[in-house]
């Protein structure tokens, strides 16, 4: 396999995962202020089967969310979709997956800092030395966290950043996002209580599970 260097600068990809049950505009927004904050050319999308710290709680089936990301990202050139979570069995572990990714995307196994971004929030960051394989995780890519006005420690989330690149080398790097308190769960809640949900996720992902009744009768449009 050739070397990536040999044929020029390697693309600069942001990796997104997620459950996404359902995906919202929140997620949009974080993978948009990534992309123009980072000089990223691609923010995939990485819907997980089942996430290992989630393994014991329902989800929405895997063949609908990722129809539901993959719908929520098409008016976007910018993103994509990876199915690399959902194709194989979980649990679905951040440091095999980008493994493959920088295989697939990449085409090098050992892709470094420059070629993958590890888009998350400050909550991913103060945890992540706690994951399985952080020192894979920091070997294959630079992590990319949201910082949000008004969201959390900056000095905390500052120590965690120095403390994961002094234990496991690598780099981490701050963006700023808008604050945008919105999450999957709430999005469930507010459907499941007959609340609109209109504009906090796109249109035609509420089309699509009202269509196939994934979050219950109380789907308001």
């Amino acid at each position: 396999m050739s070397n990536p260097s040999d044929h020029g600068p390697v693309a600069r990809i942001g990796v997104l995962g997620g459950t996404f049950d359902p995906i919202h505009i929140g997620h949009l927004v974080i993978a948009e202020a990534a992309r123009l904050e980072l000089g990223l050319q691609k923010v995939l999308f990485v819907p997980a089967k089942a996430q290992p710290f989630k393994l014991d709680r329902p989800t929405t089936p895997a063949a609908h969310r990722l129809t539901m990301v993959r719908l929520a990202t098409a008016s976007n050139d910018a993103f994509a979709v990876s199915t690399v979570e959902t194709d194989r069995e979980p649990p679905s572990y951040t440091a095999d997956t980008l493994r493959l990714l920088a295989e697939s995307e990449v085409g090098a196994a050992d892709a470094g800092d420059q070629a993958i971004y590890f888009v998350c929030g400050a909550d991913a960051l103060l945890d992540l030395e706690h994951w399985y394989r952080p020192d894979e995780i920091l070997r294959l890519a630079t992590i990319a966290v949201a910082r949000r006005p008004g969201c959390g420690d900056d000095a905390a989330q500052d120590a965690a950043a120095r403390r994961l690149m002094q234990r496991f080398g690598g780099r981490v790097v701050f963006f700023a996002a808008p604050r945008l308190d919105i999450s999957s769960t709430e999005v469930r809640e507010r459907i499941a209580g007959g609340q609109a949900v209109r504009y906090l996720v796109p249109d035609p992902v509420l089309a699509y599970a009202a269509e196939h009744d994934l979050y219950g009768a109380g789907m308001a449009r």
